[in-house]
């Protein structure tokens, strides 16, 4: 089932031109990946007002850095449009070892990027905050455990906030960017890095969460756009 017709009509006007196929990225729903004969792009649908601006000025600050990110083409009433990058996210394994320290040294691009909090990027102190999720007895052991410990001294950066390998583009072992920036924030670079960290140890074993380290502590690369390239 395609996009509905107004928000359709809406991306159109946006691009200039007629969209020529729709399907939705997500369970069959928004995203939705937009073809035409221009191009591709991406539709969001059914945004809350929030969460919108703080997609929207996230995407705002990861053009101005030069951050592997899509673009904003343009916003309405709980719609997004961003340009499509090239590439999927979809793996049928564990990431192997070269992604691995691939996402850990992209990460140091977003680390570069100092911002304050504002109202549209507001503090983040963990993962995914603010989204409504049941937690597990493990997890709530686990959230016991760090409230006793103090936050991590350093400025803040602009963060993710949901940063697993689902959420990035490659070309083969080539990174294009970084997707869905729905909970992101400004924070400690910690946030994204630990979630990066554990998302690799679930998936693949503790070993894994060394290798996004290791790239971590390698030459960050960047990309057109950015203060300097490796592609």
């Amino acid at each position: 089932m395609p996009p509905e017709a107004p928000a359709l009509a809406w991306a159109e006007s946006v691009l200039g031109r007629p969209v020529t196929a729709a399907r939705g990225l997500r369970e069959g729903g928004s995203p939705w990946w937009l073809d035409s004969d221009g191009g591709s792009a991406v539709l969001h649908t059914g945004r809350k007002p929030a969460d919108l601006r703080t997609q929207v000025a996230a995407l705002r600050a990861a053009e101005e850095h030069g951050v592997p990110a899509p673009r904003v083409l343009g916003q309405g009433d709980g719609l997004l449009l961003t340009t499509a990058l090239p590439g999927g996210s979809k793996l049928t394994g564990p990431a192997p070892p070269g992604r691995l320290r691939a996402m850990g040294a992209a990460l140091r691009v977003l680390a570069a990027v100092r911002l304050d909090p504002t109202d549209d990027l507001p503090l983040r102190h963990r993962p995914i905050e603010g989204e409504p999720f049941t937690p597990t007895a493990l997890q709530r052991a686990a959230e016991a455990l760090l409230a006793d410990l103090p936050e991590p001294d350093g400025p803040t950066v602009l963060v993710h906030g949901d940063l697993w390998t689902g959420n990035t583009m490659w070309e083969g072992d080539e990174l294009t960017g970084f997707i869905d920036w729905d909970c992101a924030g400004v924070g400690h670079v910690g946030l994204d890095l630990g979630s990066l960290r554990c998302d690799a140890a679930i998936a693949a074993g503790l070993p894994a969460a060394d290798l996004v380290l290791e790239g971590w502590g390698e030459p960050p690369p960047t990309w057109p756009g950015g203060t300097s390239s490796r592609r």
